[in-house]
């Protein structure tokens, strides 16, 4: 998956634009989907990419500190190349936030924005419940993502299932 993503790295937004309906709309909603009421939240990005999510993040939270993963490192380079304000708030840590460790009640909050759909109900299971673990208490998990009716996702992962060699073999 890092290398499908490095491939696409310097055309991703242009895709994202055209893929997603109202692309400003459903940033906007992941931020406005926290109930937090810190000042300066501490955010946790699972697939930050090139940061189509920060924007409207930090248009709500103006100090929040987040740390950014994505196994990509051409998505983090197109990432960084952007010279926003808030760039001196965001942590980037190249890697997949399947294996890096997400800590203890370290976050307010954890954010996704189109990354799980890439893994099968089992890998985001033991996703799901990293992510608890790096709450604080009262702290909250945001995921936009695509969603799929349910015969759909039987469907593919049948599928999937069907031709894989083990839960992360491909995209």
């Amino acid at each position: 998956m890092k290398d499908f993503f490095d491939v696409r790295a310097p055309t991703y937004e242009q895709h994202m634009k055209k893929s997603v309906e109202d692309l400003n709309a459903f940033y906007t909603s992941i931020s406005r989907a926290f109930p937090c009421t810190s000042k300066s939240p501490r955010i946790l990005d699972l697939g930050v990419g090139t940061g189509l999510e920060l924007g409207a993040l930090f248009q709500r939270f103006p100090a929040a500190r987040v740390t950014g993963i994505d196994l990509s490192q051409e998505m983090l380079a197109e990432l960084e190349k952007k010279e926003h304000a808030w760039m001196h708030q965001v942590q980037l840590v190249p890697g997949s936030f399947l294996e890096i460790d997400l800590g203890v009640s370290e976050y307010d909050g954890v954010i996704s924005a189109m990354a799980l759909h890439h893994w099968i109900p089992e890998v985001k299971l033991d996703l799901y419940r990293r992510v608890r673990r790096a709450l604080i208490p009262r702290g909250a998990f945001v995921n936009g993502d695509y969603v799929e009716v349910a015969d759909e996702a039987a469907r593919r992962l049948a599928d999937f299932r069907a031709t894989a060699q083990n839960d992360r073999h491909h995209y």
